[in-house]
Parts: structure tokens; C-alpha cells; sequence
């Protein structure tokens, strides 16, 4: 930007001390920003910063040295030009508004008769910015380094520097004779380059009367170096800024001044800044929030501004209206930031869990402040709860009080968490709710509702640990306290009541013994445990072994398992609390485990009428108790009404109801009575000495043995029970009667045969093959034709009998198609049947057709069937198809529906249902002609 104001500044060269210039510039910012250059060209003095000024760009000029006089005695050199004053440039110096800086402007040298003064240094603040100025031209008595050097730039201080032009050297007597010229003087430095040399003997120039020039001007304040002098005249002075007098020219008999140097320049150009830091106004980044139970922190959005920016965090007082519920929990303590270069800041020393709410404001150093952002508040944080008291501490309670430390009760309200760590499962990790009860889920509680609070229902002997969390109203939580905790008292009292059974002892199995206690209960020390002991009690002789006490269980129920089969065992049960107080022992109690299922009987000595049985106890004891069995007969085949499910007795004999007989009452035991030939299913159970049965053992067969049998069975020849009778159109089926013998089983066979079926016998018949049932079904047979059966029997032998007589019947007929219709007129149609497969010959299916309905109503036919000559008949008429095929029905009634109905018959005669109705119709008459004669009158008769 300094680069811009340096290249569009104008110029304005005056005599007076100070000269301001002022240029106004529409910048890319909101506002509009004044730039101005403070120009100094000669003097010194002090400037001051004015304000909305942070910063300047100060430029230097040095002076212009003065040029040498010509030679007086007409025998050496003109005089050399003075050097050109050096540039110097500070981009940017910090000042501070209203402070005052010095400033010197360098003199030029002033021109005479000997060697040029040098140009004076232009200085700024010191040593700031320094240009120093031109060397003066020497007297031609110096020969040919009679010239002037320009100021230097690595004698100056400055961001950009740059030498003076260097003066022309005088001419020489010698080479000119008299008339010699005084060498050029060297031009200023600009701000954007050195200056350029003034010309003399050195630059080549032939001896003539043209002065040597002295170096040009280049753009921008840096002056021209003045002409050397001719023979005779004194050199020029030099062109402000900076720029070397020329030096005097020769002259026989009398010496010619030196030009003087132009006195040097000083530039402040600053812009005046009234716009604030952006943006306006900030806003909090980071908005406060609390940091501790006393202090909160906030970070302001970053404020930028050419210039340095602070920051001020304060309390907004116009917002307690609406923040901070409308300031009733407004905390005391604030303390603004006052102004700070850090966007950051804690404000600490203040209130536990109350509110305070912050604004931010920022200013660059040139005093240009923001507006005061929105107000934000927050919540300090709780403080950790302190120690607590316990008191009234019994078996299963106590109360606390705990110190809430400077958490406030009211504006806001704190809230605090309490959880409990003890061995207590029932209660550890749960947190305490306002009735002191506890809860899976966190419950928040103000200071009113934790003070005296009744803990109940905990376990004696017991350390309980409370550890409390509060929380601010923004819902911070704080660290977790230290555990506080006391320990119930001890309890001494037994559980109630005494226990007993309310499941007496029973068995489970043969080897299981299960029973419940009573529930017994404990005010205080839960759970509550039970103990199941196995005694001798009052078993005697009969205890088993293998009785297991169950040990101290939660539980109320028991099952002892590993005992020997019907066996008697005895139980106690005794109860204990948690801090072991143990009740009274009850009463024993007994029972026998189950009988073991028998094994299966076995058999042997089997005879046609008897056989010996013997038992498989299985286990279960012959004495001690001893052990009860009952045999059963399950089944037998051929059925024995005698023996079929009935119990054997202690005689082998058969009982109604079971006869309980001991393992060796059955070992050897011969059942009898039994017929020959059949077959006798045993099974047994066994009950313990509690009368406590088992079920059934798996089951046992033995068949009897026959006498010598030859004979078949009966009947001989078979009958059939139910003769074939066509079950469909194309199934047969049959029943044989039952046949009887002792040597069973006995098994049927149904042959299909022609019998008298002649030419009507049909195909796909099939024998069935010897079978049990008496039932058989001959099916995929064709319709309506003629089948027959024989049927015999066999016995196990086998014996078989002769086949009964054949029996013939003929499958069923289908149901006919729909009547169809040929022709018609108005007194007759001719009609078509739809057999629907029913065979035409080997047999001839015959068909009965029925007009079912007519309309309009025709008496004639309404009811009736069709005869062989289409006229109707009061009973039914059994046609052939080849009889019905266009068979032309008479007396029909014109323009009438008639409704046809077609059943079918088979070689039985079994008659169909009747087929779907069809309805056909006669024609409609054709419109009457008449003829109209002349003098003809016809009575009677009307013309339609």
C-alpha cells in the first residue's frame, strides 16, 4: 500500500518549511481512509504523531555537496562538481499517536573559492532513517580527482537505499589551456534509483565551450546536479533535492566559485486509521464456560486490525434481565479482563454453581473500538461434596447428613447423586433415591431431600460406602467424593418360623428322593439357607444306603439321588439366616424310592395249554423290604377271553384285578388253562413297600403248541360275507366271511375270473394275493363291464379251504354327457346323445332320457321320457346311443324350451344320476300369409 501512495502521489515543491500534502484514497475497507505525506526541505525539529496513526513511511534525502573552484593560478585544473545527497526509506515505522519523533533536514554545501562544504545528512528519529549527503567538489590544485562522490547508501540507514550521483571531474589546463570547464555535479538519489553522474573531463568530452552538465534528475524528488562553470564562471548550484553545485570554471589570473548544493528532503507519509478491529462486533469462539467451582474461561472469535488489537471481557449488566434466570442465580465475585492482548481469559475468585454471563469488546492501539458482542453466561461448577455423619444405625438402617460444602440450596438449586459400594448386592452400584430406597437408574437429589435420610431394608454386620456426585445446573458432573461409610448392627435373631415339610420326602425315581420346606423368612439378615440332612429316622431294617445331606443351599426344595431301589429313607430340615442364626431341626420324615421297572419275562415248558414263567426282578429287593410283582396277560392271539388282559394269580391261574406275588412266587410259577395254538403276550410291574407302583415292563410273547392239524378252516368252501359289488365306475369290492381255526393266523385270497361274464368280461382285473383282511377292492377296471370273484381261505399249516362259488357284477356306468341338439321346427328336434364313455356293446350301455321342464309349460311332455319313437312315455325308456344318435322327438309345441335330463344304466341295471341339464328349443313359426278376397266373407276366422 505505501508502494501505491508512492507511485500516485503529486508533488508540490515550496520554499516555505512544511508542506502537506493530502490525498484521499477509497480503499478496500467499509470506511474511507486519508492519506497524507508530511514533507520536510529544510531545518530540523520534531514531529508529532497525530491520531489514528500507528505507523509511518518516512523517506530521506541527504544534502548535495558543493562544487570545487577553478584554479586561480592558471595553470591546473576548473574546479570538480559536488557529489549528489544519498536516499533512504523505512517502509514501516511504529509510532505511537500524539508522541513527538525528531527530524533534520541535511543542508547543501555552500559553493566558494576553495573546496566545496558536503551536503548535510537528512535524519529521522536518530538514527531511523539516514541519507547521507554529497561529497564537495575539490579546487583544481587536486588534479584529476577533483570531483565530488555522491552520498552512499552503505552509509545510511533505511529498508531501501540508494547511492548519490557522483560530480564530473574539472578540465585540465593542460590539455584545454585557459578556458577550461568546471566539472558537473552529480544528481540526487530518487526512491527508485541512484543519481546519476554529472559530466566532466572524465566522460571523454572534447575541449570546447559547452558546460559539463551535471547529472540529470530521475523521476521523483531527486535533483539535478548543477552545470559545471565555463572559463571564468562560477559553477551552478544544484536542483533540490540533493542535487551538487557544479564546479567553477578557470580563469587566468583570479579563481571562480564552486555552484552550491541543494539542501536534502524528508517525506512522513502515514494514513489515518478511525476504522475498528473486525469483526465488529466479535463473538465468543469459545463461549464461557466454567473451568472450576470458582472460575470460568472464554475465548473470543480472533480480532484482526492493521494495528495491535486488545480485548476486554466484562459483564454485561443490561442482560440480567433475560440471563441467568433473570439474575436470581447471578453469583458475586466478577472481575472484568480490563484491557488484554490475549483473545483469551478466566475469570476466577468466584461463586460454586452460579451464574455469570460475559461480553467481549476490542480496540486496535489507535483507540477504534468494536461494539460489545452478544452476552453468554454459564454455570461455575459444583464443588465435590464433603464428609458425612451417620447416626441411628440399627440391624438394617441409618440416617446421614452430609457436608454439601459452598454448593448453593436455592438460586439454582444443586443436585447431587448418591451410590452406595458395599458387599450388599442387593444395594452396591445402585444410587439412593429421596426415600431412601435404591434404584438401578441415577436419581438426583437437592440438599433438602439427602439431609436425614432413612436408609432401610440393608443387611446387619454390614459396611456400607456412600459416595456422592453433584452436579451445576449445566449439568457438569464433579469428581466422585471420597467413600464415607458406617456398619449395621449386628443381628441375633433366628429366621421364623421353625421349618417343616410342605412337601414331604417322596420318591422320584428308584433312586431319587425329593421334598420342599416350608419358606422360611429373616427381617434382617437375608438370605435365608437351608439344610436337608439324611437320617436313619424311623426305616428300621429297611433303610437304604446312599442317603446324602444336601448342605447349607438357598434353595427350599431337595432332591437326594443315588439310593438304592425300595429302600426307606428319612429327612430333617434346619434353616440359618445370613449372619447364621439357626432355627430349631424339624421332625424326620420317610419314604421309600420307587420299585424299579421289571425286567422282561421269560418262558419256558410250553405246551399246547400251559407254560412256566420266570421273572426279572431287576434289582429290587427280595427282602428288606420285599419286593411285589403282578403279571399280566396284554394281548392274545387268536383273542382268549379266558386269559386276555387279566393278571396271573399265585396258582397260575387268571384274576380280574392284580394278585401282587413276591419274585419268587413267579420264578417257576406255571400259567394254565391256555388254548392251543395262540399266542400270549406277558408283561409285569412291581410297587415298593409304599404301595407306589411302576409301569409295565416291555412285553414278552410265547406261542402254545398245536395238536396235528389237517383240517381247513371253516367255512369250507368260503362265502363271501358281502358279494362284489361295483364300488365305482371303475372299482370293485368285496368282504369274505370270517374264517375260524385254531391254527392261526388265517389269511384270504380273491381270485378274478370270468365266471359267467361271457363276451361282457372286461380287463385290468387282479387277483389280491394272500392277505389278513377280509376286505379287498379291485380297482383301475373298465367301465361298466362284467367282473368275477372267487375267495378262499388258509390257516397257519396251512390248510386252505375250497374256493367259494364265483360271484359276477358289473362296474358302475358314467353319467352321461349334456343332450345336444341336431335340428329343429316348430313341432319336432332331433337330438344327440353324449355316452361319455359308457361302453355301446359287450355290454350296451342303455340311456333313459327325461324332460324335466318345458316353457311355456307343455303338458304333453313336461315329466315324461322320450320312447324308441320320440313320442314321451309316462315311465322311463332305455334306449341304445345308436338309438338316441339323431333320434327325432314328435308333438313338440312351437317356440318352446325344453329341458333334457339323460341317465345311464349298466349291465346290472344299477342306474346313474341323472347328467347336467341341457335346454333345447323348437323354431318359431313363420309370419301368416293371408289373401284378402273381394266379396268373400269369412266368419270365423281372424286374421292376424
Amino acid at each position: 500500500m505505501r508502494g501505491f501512495f508512492k507511485r500516485h502521489r503529486l508533488w508540490y515543491v515550496s520554499t516555505s518549511v512544511l508542506m502537506v500534502v493530502t490525498l484521499v484514497f477509497t480503499l478496500w475497507k467499509p470506511n474511507v481512509v486519508t492519506a497524507t505525506t508530511q514533507v520536510y526541505t529544510t531545518g530540523s525539529g520534531t514531529w508529532t504523531a497525530p491520531a489514528g496513526v500507528g505507523s509511518v513511511e518516512v523517506e530521506c534525502w541527504g544534502g548535495g555537496g558543493a562544487g570545487g573552484a577553478g584554479d586561480t593560478s592558471g595553470s591546473g585544473y576548473a574546479g570538480g562538481g559536488g557529489g549528489g545527497g544519498a536516499y533512504s526509506r523505512v517502509t514501516t515505522f511504529s509510532v505511537t499517536p500524539g508522541n513527538g519523533y525528531s527530524y533534520a533536514v541535511g543542508a547543501g554545501g555552500t559553493g566558494g573559492t576553495g573546496v566545496g562544504p558536503i551536503g548535510a545528512t537528512s535524519t529521522f528519529n536518530g538514527t531511523t532513517c539516514v541519507a547521507q549527503g554529497g561529497r564537495g567538489g575539490k579546487v583544481s590544485a587536486n588534479g584529476p580527482a577533483n570531483n565530488g562522490a555522491g552520498g552512499l547508501a552503505s552509509l545510511s540507514t533505511g529498508d531501501v537505499k540508494y547511492n548519490g550521483g557522483t560530480g564530473g571531474v574539472g578540465e585540465d589546463f593542460a590539455a584545454c589551456g585557459e578556458g577550461s570547464r568546471g566539472g558537473g555535479g552529480g544528481g540526487g538519489a530518487t526512491s527508485t534509483t541512484a543519481g546519476n553522474n554529472g559530466t566532466g573531463q572524465d566522460g571523454g568530452y572534447p575541449c570546447d565551450s559547452t558546460p559539463f552538465a551535471g547529472g540529470t534528475a530521475a523521476s521523483g524528488p531527486g535533483g539535478a546536479g548543477g552545470a559545471g562553470g565555463l572559463s571564468g564562471a562560477n559553477g551552478s548550484a544544484g536542483s533540490a533535492a540533493g542535487g551538487g553545485g557544479g564546479g567553477g570554471g578557470e580563469k587566468d589570473g583570479g579563481a571562480e566559485s564552486g555552484g552550491s548544493g541543494a539542501a536534502g528532503r524528508i517525506e512522513i507519509t502515514y494514513t489515518v486509521d478511525s476504522s475498528p478491529p473486525t469483526p465488529n462486533p466479535p463473538h465468543f469462539s469459545s463461549v464461557p464456560a466454567g473451568a472450576s467451582s470458582a472460575s470460568v474461561s472464554m475465548t473470543s472469535v480472533t480480532v484482526t486490525d492493521t494495528n495491535s488489537v486488545q480485548y476486554y471481557f466484562h459483564l454485561d449488566e443490561f442482560a440480567i434481565s433475560s440471563l441467568c434466570n433473570n439474575g436470581d442465580d447471578l453469583g458475586t465475585g466478577f472481575t472484568s479482563s480490563g484491557w488484554q492482548s490475549s483473545a483469551s481469559y478466566t475469570d476466577t475468585g468466584l461463586d460454586t454453581n452460579k451464574c455469570y454471563h460475559y461480553t467481549i469488546t476490542a480496540r486496535d492501539n489507535l483507540g477504534n473500538y468494536t461494539s460489545t458482542s452478544t452476552a453468554s453466561s454459564t454455570y461455575t461448577f459444583a464443588d465435590v461434596p464433603g464428609t458425612m455423619n451417620y447416626k441411628s444405625v440399627t440391624v438394617s438402617s441409618f440416617q446421614f447428613n452430609v457436608w454439601t460444602d459452598f454448593n448453593p440450596a436455592i438460586n439454582p438449586v444443586t443436585y447431587f447423586l448418591v451410590y452406595a459400594s458395599t458387599t450388599d448386592t442387593n444395594v452396591h452400584g445402585k444410587y439412593m433415591a429421596d426415600d431412601g430406597s435404591f434404584s438401578s437408574t441415577p436419581v438426583w437429589l437437592s440438599r433438602a431431600q439427602i439431609m436425614d435420610t432413612t436408609v432401610s431394608n440393608l443387611q446387619p454386620s454390614t459396611l456400607y460406602g456412600l459416595r456422592f456426585v453433584a452436579r451445576n445446573e449445566n449439568l457438569i458432573l464433579t469428581a466422585t467424593s471420597s467413600a464415607y461409610g458406617t456398619t449395621t448392627l449386628a443381628d441375633t435373631t433366628d429366621p421364623t418360623p421353625n421349618p417343616h415339610f410342605s412337601t414331604v420326602p417322596g420318591n422320584d425315581s428308584a433312586s431319587a428322593v425329593s421334598m420342599t420346606s416350608v419358606t422360611v423368612t429373616d427381617d434382617y439378615s437375608s438370605p435365608v439357607n437351608y439344610f436337608f440332612d439324611s437320617v436313619a429316622g424311623s426305616c428300621g431294617a429297611n433303610v437304604g444306603t446312599g442317603g446324602t445331606d444336601s448342605g447349607w443351599q438357598s434353595s427350599t426344595s431337595y432332591t437326594d439321588s443315588g439310593l438304592d431301589t425300595n429302600k426307606c429313607y428319612a429327612y430333617q430340615v434346619t434353616a440359618k439366616d445370613n449372619s447364621n442364626n439357626v432355627t430349631a431341626t424339624s421332625s424326620a420324615s420317610s419314604t421309600y424310592t420307587s420299585a424299579a421297572i421289571p425286567g422282561t419275562i421269560t418262558f419256558s415248558s410250553v405246551s399246547t395249554s400251559t407254560f412256566v414263567v420266570t421273572n426279572n426282578a431287576n434289582g429290587n429287593p427280595s427282602g428288606s423290604p420285599t419286593t411285589t410283582f403282578a403279571v399280566q396277560v396284554s394281548s392274545s392271539s387268536p383273542i382268549d377271553t379266558t386269559w386276555d388282559l387279566k393278571y396271573v394269580d399265585a396258582s397260575g391261574d387268571p384274576s380280574a384285578s392284580a394278585v401282587w406275588l413276591t419274585d419268587a412266587q413267579i420264578d417257576g410259577l406255571t400259567v394254565r388253562g391256555l388254548n392251543e395254538s395262540t399266542q400270549y403276550t406277558l408283561q409285569v410291574k412291581a410297587r415298593n413297600e409304599d404301595s407306589d407302583e411302576t409301569s409295565f415292563s416291555s412285553t414278552a410273547a410265547t406261542t402254545t403248541t398245536a395238536s396235528a392239524d389237517t383240517t381247513a378252516p371253516t367255512p369250507d368252501p368260503m362265502t363271501f360275507a358281502t358279494a362284489p359289488d361295483d364300488l365305482t365306475t371303475t372299482s370293485i369290492d368285496m368282504i369274505a366271511t370270517t374264517a375260524s381255526d385254531p391254527s392261526t393266523p388265517i389269511e384270504y385270497y380273491f381270485t378274478a375270473g370270468a365266471g359267467s361274464c361271457g363276451a361282457n368280461q372286461g380287463t385290468g382285473g387282479t387277483d389280491s394275493g394272500w392277505q389278513s383282511s377280509t376286505s379287498y377292492t379291485d380297482s383301475g377296471l373298465q367301465i361298466n363291464r362284467c367282473y368275477a370273484y372267487t375267495v378262499t381261505a388258509r390257516d397257519a399249516v396251512p390248510n386252505s379251504t375250497a374256493a367259494s362259488t364265483a360271484t359276477s357284477v358289473y362296474t358302475s356306468a358314467n353319467v352321461p354327457g349334456l343332450l345336444s341338439q341336431v335340428a329343429n321346427t316348430t313341432t319336432t328336434m332331433t337330438i344327440s346323445n353324449a355316452e361319455n364313455s359308457n361302453p355301446s356293446s359287450n355290454p350296451t350301455t342303455s340311456f333313459a332320457i327325461l324332460v324335466n321342464a318345458t316353457s311355456p309349460a307343455d303338458a304333453s311332455w313336461q315329466g315324461k321320457f322320450v320312447d324308441a319313437s320320440g313320442n314321451p312315455s309316462a315311465s322311463a325308456v332305455w334306449l341304445t346311443d345308436a338309438q338316441i344318435e339323431n333320434l327325432v322327438v314328435q308333438g313338440l309345441t312351437a317356440s318352446t324350451d325344453y329341458t333334457f335330463l339323460v341317465k345311464a344304466r349298466n349291465g346290472d341295471s344299477e342306474q346313474t344320476t341323472y347328467s347336467a341339464s341341457s335346454t333345447l328349443s323348437t323354431a318359431d313359426p313363420s309370419p301368416l300369409n293371408t289373401t284378402i278376397l273381394q266379396g268373400v266373407r269369412l266368419e270365423g276366422v281372424r286374421v292376424q
